[in-house]
Formats: structure tokens, C-alpha cells, sequence
């Protein structure tokens, strides 16, 4: 039988799928259950050695002669000490073994818990990846648990052979009466790709393409997306630090924020494709992780790293994203011209679409979006300015939107701004709330500023995202850090010429002379009412879920009334305006 704990059943169940099957096993008790479940499958053959020290060299050996990587298996304590000397040997030999560790909860650690060490990072630098599988007691560490050991078995042999430390906590139990493994997911990584495959893959898909932060405005990357969207099945899910435009592209973020996805298959992808670093939606990633089961996940990505946040991914294509979609467009020959689930959700962007003419951080976006020079660059700070920028559809197709998505930090917006200002002669516009500005100001009189910075201040008197998101009573002075101040002494005396606003008409004004030549760089205060922004934003998503919830009981409806026998129709009525009033 199998171990009961979890996180045992994946690590043998996706050995069993990267065709690891030699496993050297050294007696213990912690270990027993780990011992117990390969000793229980066929599939697995098996080596008895006592001597830990011993075992590793023995695994070498092994691994030598049958090119092929190795599992050695110990017990907890300094069992694991004695696996170092024949881990350093397979490190400076590049031979592939897995020491597979057994280990108690750590907090156990340093409470005299007898066998309990510290045996994380216990073998340094002699190995590719050391990592510590959870007990898994939810489905969040059961997804952690898969990722990490596919993130582990993927390291002996990337850039290089060598071995990896797997530390299991086995916390429960060590009672092995399960009959079968759990689920496992092993992921792919392909350096050398066979393209016909990829195409064959795609073939008769739906197909997402998440276009996240990183990517620099590029018309070869235009280009190339331009002619996958003219014959796959697909959408470009794009936000405006995508820095993607072309055909086939629709911003999802007002949809997935505001809006509920309608749960029919048609929306659902067959294959998801990720590009690109973080994107700013929360809710796009929930709605692809709700549907895993469904789809897959493909990441593009030169480092060949596992990231996973769709709980999905089947395989990681090592290569640059516009190499990777140039060589899958050459040829043709299986592509099917079909735009229908590119136009099921631009018809659902369409539903989503707001016309903001109230004085508010939404309307401003818009105007900001219309009066950035093509070319230009365009920054926003975390959160709500980042989130306005995302309602508006007006940005040209040149402009070139980072974000401090990497960390969402409030710190460092304003000096990476000026680092991206002064390397361009084009137009550089930063979008700011104050609790930003202010945290990080002092990158304003860095030296050598130049005459095409554009600082467009959101000053609304504190954290206005915490009024959006959070309903706790006297939230004002420590979650909101309320502080009413202005940015004018210091911005006029770091050299900028200084405009303020409160009002449409004069943040239209200031703007238009945004756009013109200037001799020094220019500094737009915007004073807007926090209280009032807060409450339109969360209208706006308001009304956006409650216009979803209607369609779909509109949808539940129709179904009800399609299935309920026309003599019982009445009744049934009835019953209905009971139940809603």
C-alpha cells in the first residue's frame, strides 16, 4: 500500500511520470512510509542500502552506467548529514540524484523534538534545487506541493545535469493503506520545439494568449501576433502594460473585475498561452484557475522557469515569445480562419464598456489616455492609477506603459519613472496617487531631470484603494494614512513648472500644454475627492456584478421555463413572485 500522507503519493506518483524508476532505500523510521509506497509499486526498482553515506556513492554508480537519474531515500536526522559527502561528489560530477529526505514539521524544530534537525539547505550549493514539500492539507498546498516537485525533477537536467534535495514532512501518519496514488500533473520543458506538433496542438482550439507586463512596444511582436490572430481561434487577453496592439486584442480587465465571466463552455480556453510577466487582474487568474480543469496552460518563457498561477500549466516552451509565435505562423497548412471566440468576448467587452463623465480618477485616465503623443511612454503607479488607466480604450499604438508590477510596492514608482524619462527623447508621462508620490518624492530631484517629464498627480488625501476594497469603521487615520498636503514647494523647487486642478476643465488645459515643447519638465496636481472616487469605483463594479447576475438568471430562466411542462407554467409563476417578494 501507499503512504496516507499526500504529499509522498505526489512526489511517487509524478516520479512515476518522469520515468524515475531506480530508487535506493535506506532503512528508518520517518522515512518508512516514503520506503513503504516504492517498495509497493512495480514500477519502481529497488536497492537496500543501510549506510547513508554509502547509498549516495552506490546511487552514482548507478546512474553512470544507465545514464538516468536516481533516487536515494533516508531517514530524518543525521541520516540526511551523511548524504552530503555523496551529493558534493554527484554535484562536481553532474550526476543526477534525487535525495529524498524524510522530516518532521518545523515547528518542531529546537523544541527538543527528538530527530528533528534542521535539514533545509543542509546540502548548500552541491545541489540544482533543495525544496521542503508541505503536508497538504488544502488544495492550495496540494497545487504548491505538485508545482515544487515538477520545479524539482525539472532542475536535474536543465542548463546542466546535477542533483536536487526533496525534504518531506510527513506529519500525520505513518500508516501506508492507500491503494492507489493521488492525482500529479508533470509539466514539459521544451527548449528544442517541434513546431508541426505545436500546430497540430493548436488546431481547432479555442485559444487565450495572456499578454502580461515586460514586453516592450515591438512591431515585429505586432506583426507576428497580427498574422496568429488571422488564423488561429484566439484572443490577445491584453491590459495596457501589455504593450500589444493588434487585432485580436481585448483588454479583459474591466470584464473580469466588474463583470462575472458567464460560466457556459464557449468561454472557457482549450489552451491557455502566457507571455509576458505579471498582469494586473486578480480576477482573470481566478477565472482560469475555476476552469483548470478544462484548459491548459502553455508558458513562453526564455528562463524556462515554472509559473503557475492558473494551476494549469502542462508545458514550458524555453524560447522568446516572438520567435515561438513567427515559427508556429510559417506554416499555414493546418490553420483554419475562425474568429468566433475572438468575437464572443469582444461582444462581452462591449457589454462592460462605461461612458465616466463624473469628475474622478476614471475620467481623468481617459483624458490622459487621449492627450499622450503617440510614441510616448507612460507609467503608472500601483493600484488605482495602474486600474483607471485599464477602463480607457484611447491609448495609441506607440505607447510604450510600464508598471512596478514585479513586487506592487508603492516604493520606487516616481525614481523608475525618471530612470525611463531620461533614457528617451519621447514625451514620459507618470500617472501617481499621493501616498506613492509622497513615499517615494525624492526621486524628483535626482540630478539631470529632463525637459520630457510629465507628472500627473492623483493627490485625493490618502489611500484611496483601502476606501474601494475594505468596509472597516474608522479606517481614516492608520489604514488610509489620511494627511491632507501638497506636492507644489517641492515639485516648483525641484525645477518643474507647476499646474494644479480640480475640475475637467482645467486638468484639459494643463494637459494640452503637457503636449507641447517645453524648456522643463512639467508637474500636474490633480485634487479630487477620495470619498467620491471610492464610491463611483465601487458602483461601477457594483453595477457591472449585478448586470452579470441578471443575465444569469435570465440564462437559468430560460432553462426553468423550457423544461416546466406548459399546464404547470402558471403555478410555477406563482410560486416564483411568492419566492421574490
Amino acid at each position: 500500500m501507499y503512504s496516507n500522507e499526500k504529499n509522498v503519493q505526489i512526489l511517487v506518483g509524478l516520479l512515476k511520470k518522469y520515468n524515475v524508476s531506480e530508487i535506493v532505500l535506506s532503512p528508518g523510521g520517518s522515512d518508512a512510509p516514503i520506503v513503504q509506497s516504492f517498495q509497493y509499486d512495480d514500477f519502481f526498482h529497488c536497492y537496500s542500502v543501510v549506510d547513508e553515506r554509502n547509498s549516495i556513492y552506490f546511487g552514482i554508480g548507478i546512474s553512470q552506467i544507465k545514464n538516468c537519474p536516481v533516487a536515494c531515500v533516508c531517514t530524518a536526522g543525521t541520516a540526511v548529514s551523511n548524504f552530503l559527502p555523496g551529493i558534493t561528489e554527484a554535484y562536481y560530477q553532474n550526476v543526477r540524484i534525487i535525495a529524498i529526505t524524510a522530516d518532521s514539521p518545523d515547528y518542531m524544530l529546537d523544541q527538543l523534538r527528538l530527530q528533528k534537525i534542521e535539514q533545509r539547505g543542509i546540502f548548500g550549493n552541491c545541489v540544482k534545487k533543495d525544496i521542503t514539500l508541505p503536508s497538504v492539507q488544502t488544495e492550495e498546498e496540494e497545487w504548491a506541493c505538485n508545482r515544487l516537485c515538477n520545479e524539482t525533477l525539472l532542475a536535474l537536467d536543465h542548463h546542466g545535469k546535477g542533483p536536487v534535495h526533496i525534504n518531506l514532512t510527513i506529519a500525520k501518519t505513518l500508516e501506508c493503506n492507500s491503494e492507489k496514488l493521488c492525482e500529479v500533473k508533470p509539466v514539459r520543458r521544451h527548449d528544442l520545439i517541434d513546431y508541426a506538433e505545436i500546430r497540430r496542438r493548436l488546431f481547432g482550439k479555442k485559444v487565450m494568449i495572456v499578454v502580461g507586463a515586460g514586453l516592450s512596444t515591438n512591431e515585429k511582436l505586432n506583426s507576428v501576433c497580427q498574422i496568429f490572430f488571422e488564423h488561429y481561434n484566439c484572443i490577445f487577453s491584453v491590459e495596457t502594460i501589455s504593450n500589444l496592439r493588434c487585432d485580436g486584442c481585448v483588454t479583459t480587465y474591466p470584464m473580469t473585475e466588474t463583470f462575472s465571466i458567464p460560466a457556459e463552455e464557449k468561454y472557457i480556453p482549450d489552451i491557455v498561452i502566457s507571455v509576458g510577466n505579471h498582469i494586473a487582474s486578480y480576477f482573470l487568474e481566478s477565472y482560469l484557475r475555476e476552469n483548470r480543469s478544462k484548459t491548459e496552460n502553455w508558458l513562453v518563457n526564455e528562463s524556462g522557469e515554472i509559473r503557475d498561477p492558473y494551476w494549469s500549466l502542462s508545458d514550458i516552451f524555453e524560447v522568446n515569445p516572438i520567435t515561438f509565435i513567427e515559427s508556429i505562423i510559417l506554416d499555414k497548412s493546418l490553420e483554419k480562419k475562425d474568429h468566433t471566440y475572438y468575437n464572443l468576448w469582444k461582444n462581452l467587452y462591449k457589454k462592460t464598456e462605461r461612458n465616466i463623465r463624473e469628475f474622478s480618477s476614471f475620467h481623468i485616465a481617459h483624458i490622459i489616455a487621449e492627450k499622450i503623443p503617440d510614441g510616448g511612454v507612460l507609467h503608472t503607479a500601483v493600484l488605482n492609477s495602474t486600474r483607471a488607466m485599464q477602463f480607457s480604450n484611447y491609448l495609441k499604438k506607440n505607447i510604450q506603459c510600464y508598471c512596478n508590477l514585479g513586487a506592487l510596492g508603492i516604493d520606487g514608482c516616481v525614481a523608475t519613472f525618471i530612470g525611463e524619462a531620461v533614457s528617451t527623447k519621447e514625451p514620459a508621462y507618470l500617472l501617481i496617487g499621493d501616498l506613492s508620490f509622497f513615499y517615494g518624492m525624492n526621486g524628483i530631484s535626482i540630478r539631470g531631470l529632463t525637459n520630457n517629464i510629465r507628472i500627473i498627480l492623483l493627490n485625493n488625501g490618502g489611500g484611496e484603494e483601502f476606501k474601494i476594497k475594505m468596509n472597516y469603521p474608522d479606517i481614516e487615520e492608520y489604514v488610509c494614512a489620511s494627511k491632507q498636503r501638497k506636492a507644489k514647494g517641492w515639485a516648483v523647487d525641484c525645477g518643474f513648472q507647476y499646474y494644479e486642478a480640480d475640475n475637467i476643465d482645467s486638468v484639459s488645459y494643463a494637459l494640452d500644454k503637457f503636449a507641447e515643447e517645453s524648456d522643463r519638465p512639467m508637474f500636474l496636481e490633480i485634487t479630487i475627492d477620495m470619498d467620491k472616487d471610492a464610491h463611483l469605483i465601487r458602483e461601477l463594479y457594483k453595477q457591472g456584478r449585478n448586470e452579470s447576475n441578471e443575465g444569469i438568471v435570465g440564462g437559468i430562466k430560460a432553462v426553468v421555463k423550457k423544461a416546466i411542462p406548459d399546464k404547470y407554467k402558471g403555478k410555477a409563476k406563482e410560486i416564483y413572485n411568492i419566492i421574490r417578494s
